[in-house]
């Protein structure tokens, strides 16, 4: 069998978004399916990371160049560099002419920036299919004008279609930053359904995505869980770094609504309540932190616990993980947050070692990391809760008793793509 996979994210890009359908489309081909990328050719990516490119090695990759207005955005803002989501500015960085461009993002580029790809994409992809048999066409989004180019192909030539949605569309949490006017909400609204209702297949990363979709369109959608890289995590570290300080490490962008603020308040109790304990504590925050957090850590005057690492390649990230005594999962505290799946629960679960997590206690996080061995999740607001399970993790951290987590193992990426490979199959004319 052989799919086409529109993707917008891929190495050398080094964002999250980037390593689901990496991992899929690298462990296709043990389960007699062979993938053929479609992606753009000259992509704005935040972040890059060329070592990714290593695991793209025997997958064919079609390419083509894309349209994006960023270059116009950079010189009407003055701004230097596409920010990761919605990164908060400095107060005097913040202008009217980036006021105005996310008002004019939102209501002119429907679904999103990428919308210009989708006819020279049918084009491209149209002459692509004429001459190459293709037995499944899959797009992944977001951007979800991907699904937009998919659903034109679908018609031409009835080819079967899967629409997987990495993140919902319109009940995204940063769609409603984006100041939607009425019309323009009905146009999401309207082509949200069309994808929906017309995919042949539709696939979501949680359980909650899935129970919106299906009830809001009279469908059955299938949950399929992104997964971790046995191959990638499998490398050995000293394990005498888990004991010798209580290291949290956070890995990925630390946004506004992801912060975990009860950390930093238990943190700034403990400097005076415990100082032994607060001085053991060691927080490293590997990728991008939002500057309105940096402003809370000083403020609270908790600086000299925090690492401020930046961006590293994957490879480093994981090393950083395995190193660590325990990982922070901070889910982003928004409206409908038991929707958030995010792909690092799977990277940690790969790693092996326990997870903190500040997020919601309800959905598919929670039912995951609550079977996990020293692993806890933590309420938004429950500081008490997360100040006890700080000292558990201090004192496990002094006997010695942190080792390598069980339960995570069903969750591999080979595992999950034998499910993407059976449901194809099940679906195929």
């Amino acid at each position: 069998m052989k799919v086409l996979i529109i993707n917008y994210y891929w190495p050398p890009c080094g964002t999250a978004g980037v390593h689901r359908w990496l991992k899929f489309s690298k462990y296709l081909k043990e389960f007699d399916i062979e993938p053929i990328l479609y992606v753009p050719e000259n992509p704005s990516y935040s972040l890059v990371d060329e070592n990714l490119l290593t695991e793209t090695e025997g997958i064919q990759v079609l390419k083509n160049k894309i349209s994006e207005p960023f270059t116009f955005y950079q010189r009407f803002t003055g701004q230097k560099s596409i920010n990761t989501g919605f990164i908060s500015e400095k107060k005097e960085d913040k202008n009217w002419k980036k006021e105005l461009a996310i008002w004019i993002r939102g209501n002119f580029f429907i679904p999103d920036a990428r919308v210009f790809w989708v006819k020279p994409s049918v084009k491209y992809l149209s002459n692509y299919l004429k001459n190459n048999k293709i037995d499944f066409i899959i797009s992944t989004g977001p951007p979800h004008s991907l699904h937009l180019i998919a659903e034109k192909l679908q018609k031409k030539f009835n080819i079967p279609w899967m629409a997987d949605f990495r993140d919902p569309w319109t009940t995204m949490d940063y769609y409603s930053k984006m100041k939607i006017s009425y019309l323009a909400d009905k146009k999401h609204h309207r082509l949200e359904k069309k994808v929906v209702t017309e995919a042949n297949i539709v696939t979501v990363v949680a359980s909650q995505m899935k129970k919106e979709f299906d009830e809001k369109y009279k469908i059955d959608t299938n949950l399929l869980f992104t997964g971790f890289d046995e191959e990638v995590s499998n490398f050995e570290i000293d394990e005498s770094k888990w004991y010798n300080n209580l290291t949290i490490t956070h890995v990925g962008t630390l946004l506004k609504d992801r912060n975990p603020k009860i950390l930093w308040k238990v943190l700034a109790e403990l400097k005076n309540e415990n100082p032994q304990v607060y001085n053991s504590i060691k927080i490293n925050l590997v990728g991008r932190v939002d500057n309105t957090i940096l402003e809370e850590l000083t403020d609270l005057s908790i600086l000299d616990r925090i690492n401020l690492i930046g961006n590293v390649s994957h490879f480093e990230s994981i090393k950083f993980q395995k190193e660590a005594s325990v990982l922070l999962l901070s889910i982003d505290n928004i409206a409908n947050s038991e929707f958030v799946v995010t792909s690092k629960l799977f990277e940690y679960l790969g790693v092996k070692r326990p997870i903190l997590c500040i997020g919601n206690e309800k959905g598919d996080v929670h039912e995951i990391i609550s079977k996990l061995e020293n692993s806890y999740v933590v309420g938004f607001s429950d500081s008490n809760n997360l100040k006890d399970k700080i000292f558990t993790y201090y004192d496990k951290m002094k006997n010695e008793t942190l080792p390598l987590i069980k339960g995570g193992e069903t969750f591999s990426i080979q595992n999950r793509t034998k499910d993407l490979a059976d449901l194809l199959r099940k679906n195929i004319q």
